[in-house]
């Protein structure tokens, strides 16, 4: 016995031709299968969506980190740049004491410090110094003003140098930046070790 006419008309074609049972089976089986791809599409997206989203976190971190390799040694130059600048201040200043007081040693140390080669200098900044203790000990404090605030300036400015020099040299160490190369196109910061330059007076 066939299908009643119900079933019939719930089977019928667009066209009113009824359908035929292996055109049933055939539906339900695309039917089924387009139940398994949708989900399937869906898994493969999020995989997708996690791998972008990965891919940008990581590449707005190693962005972060080269930006703040590239600012530590800009702020290193800087600082510096500033540190030559005190180093010649103090070095003018204790010229005009030798040369206003007659005191020979301050003024052929500063001319050293103005004429020494990088490799040099550190040596030729600490006899300064020394030479400047020499005259803290022998002439009124009135009289070394302005050579014990050229003195303290360069001591701030030497202080902030290391400071950035040492942070520097530990961003460099960084897995991460000696893997990728980040600091490659800055010198290493070097330390500009000298005797501390302040005077007691």
């Amino acid at each position: 016995m066939g299908p009643g006419p119900a079933l019939r008309y719930a089977l019928a074609r667009p066209g009113g031709t009824p359908w035929s049972v292996p055109d049933v089976s055939v539906a339900f089986t695309i039917a089924m299968g387009i139940n398994k791809i949708i989900p399937l599409r869906s898994g493969v997206m999020w995989v997708v969506v996690t791998v972008v989203t990965v891919v940008v976190a990581v590449a707005t971190y190693v962005t972060w980190v080269a930006t703040r390799v590239d600012r530590l040694h800009a702020r290193v130059q800087a600082a510096r740049t500033a540190l030559d600048a005190q180093s010649e201040r103090r070095a003018n200043a204790a010229a005009q004491l030798g040369e206003r007081e007659n005191f020979t040693e301050a003024l052929t140390a500063a001319l050293a410090v103005r004429t020494a080669s990088p490799e040099e200098r550190a040596e030729a900044e600490n006899r300064l110094t020394r030479a400047l203790r020499l005259a803290a000990d022998k002439f009124a404090p009135e009289v070394l003003a302005e050579v014990c605030e050229a003195s303290r300036r360069l001591a701030l400015a030497r202080q902030l140098h290391s400071d950035l020099v040492r942070d520097a040299r530990a961003v460099r160490q960084r897995p991460l930046v000696r893997m990728l190369g980040l600091a490659r196109r800055h010198p290493a910061p070097e330390f500009f070790d000298i005797d501390d330059p302040e005077l007691d007076v």
